[in-house]
């Protein structure tokens, strides 16, 4: 994750990408966290937006980062 970002400023940046199906940018900022973070943010989507922009962001994952 950028440095100068919190992790709540990049949650908040996450949810409106997703909201706006920005979901190329959604992945790579998803990609510069760790995967406790990753599980955090898809855990928000899902409340936030609902199941299908969770799955979507689920599934954009590396199978590496997604198994764990």
């Amino acid at each position: 994750m950028d440095g100068k970002k919190t992790f709540d400023e990049a949650l908040e940046e996450i949810l409106d990408l997703v909201k706006e199906k920005k979901y190329k940018q959604t992945r790579e900022i998803l990609l510069a966290m760790n995967e406790a973070d990753i599980a955090e943010t898809i855990e928000e989507i899902l409340s936030e937006v609902g199941m299908d922009a969770a799955l979507v962001v689920f599934r954009m994952l590396p199978k590496d980062i997604s198994a764990d």
